[in-house]
């Protein structure tokens, strides 16, 4: 199984970019470690990992996005 980190960032002209290639691991523990060094932003605002089996399926895995909530003053 092969793990991939992908992320999403926005537009000037408001729109979104999604499922840009980040990296990529053969297991979920070191997938995770890259998945967390990933530091999101407003305008990097996304992160995830997908399961890939290799024929072609990709599951989602694990997902996280930009919090403006806990950005400080």
């Amino acid at each position: 199984m092969i793990y991939l980190i992908l992320y999403a960032i926005k537009l000037p002209n408001g729109k979104t970019l999604g499922g840009f290639y980040y990296a990529w691991a053969n297991s979920f523990s070191d997938a995770d470690k890259i998945f967390q060094s990933i530091v999101l932003t407003s305008e990097c605002f996304r992160k995830e990992i997908w399961s890939d089996d290799g024929k072609g399926y990709r599951k989602l895995i694990k997902i996280e996005e930009f919090d403006h909530e806990k950005m400080p003053c």
